[in-house]
Order: structure tokens, then C-alpha cells, then sequence
């Protein structure tokens, strides 16, 4: 997509600047809703995977109850989810990040290229804390 963003605004064509400036926010918008809920997503299924694990490691307490050969028996150590560990939903915070920082980027545009500079970092480490802190707020509820 934004190779396509970065065609538009460099041919030469009848449309003036600010009908490639809409729809480069309109586009960078759209990045957004489709990241927000892939990590929406993403969390969903690692809860659902974390409450599968604990369901097996029940299950597998029974049997070694039941059975002393089993005592032994552990598949998988007990590990808790960490955040930023450099998983998939890390990833899409990332990217989520970074569509933050092109949209202020672009936004700020309008105004300068050091307002551009500054929305564009603020965004990108704003949006990285943000979702983190929602991902473990996410992990943390049981």
C-alpha cells in the first residue's frame, strides 16, 4: 500500500494535492483498523492457547496422580506470557506503531516538516507503550 501511496503523489495527474493528502490518511486509517484487530486477534488466540495449556497441564495432573511411571512426565515447562518476548502480537504492535508515526508524519506535514518530525516519533513511542500496556492488562486477566 504505500508503494502505491508513494506512486500516487509522485505522477502528474489532474488531482491537486490535497486529493492524495485524503487518501493517504484515508489509506494509513485503513492499515490501522486492519492491525488494531489482528492484535485484537492475536491476543484472542493466545488467551485461548494459554487456557488450553492449563486444561492439558490439569489433565496431566490427574494421570500422574494416578500413575507413579508418569512423575516425570512434563512436555512443557509452566511458563508464564510475557510481554515483549518477540512474538507475532509484538510484531503487530510494532507495525501498529509505525502507522502511527506515518500518519502523524503526514499530518504534521501540514504544518512543517519539524512538527512532522516530532508528531511522527511521539506517535510511534506513545502507540508502542499504549498497546503493550493493553496486551499485558489483556494477559494479566484470567
Amino acid at each position: 500500500m504505500i508503494s502505491a501511496l508513494v506512486a500516487l503523489a509522485t505522477r502528474s495527474s489532474d488531482w491537486g494535492s490535497d486529493v492524495v493528502f485524503a487518501i493517504t490518511v484515508f489509506a494509513l486509517l485503513a492499515l490501522l483498523a486492519l492491525g488494531v484487530s489482528t492484535l485484537l486477534r492475536m491476543i484472542k488466540r493466545n488467551r485461548v492457547t494459554d487456557g488450553y495449556k492449563r486444561a492439558m497441564a490439569q489433565i496431566r495432573a490427574f494421570f500422574k496422580a494416578e500413575d507413579d511411571r508418569l512423575q516425570e512426565y512434563e512436555p512443557f515447562p509452566p511458563t508464564k506470557r510475557k510481554v515483549g518476548s518477540g512474538g507475532l502480537t509484538e510484531m503487530v504492535v510494532v507495525f501498529n506503531a509505525l502507522i502511527i508515526a506515518a500518519l502523524g508524519i503526514v499530518l504534521g506535514t501540514v504544518l512543517s516538516l519539524w512538527v512532522a518530525s516530532v508528531l511522527g516519533a511521539l506517535g510511534f513511542v506513545i502507540a508502542l507503550i499504549l498497546q503493550f500496556r493493553f496486551i499485558a492488562g489483556c494477559y494479566a486477566e484470567k
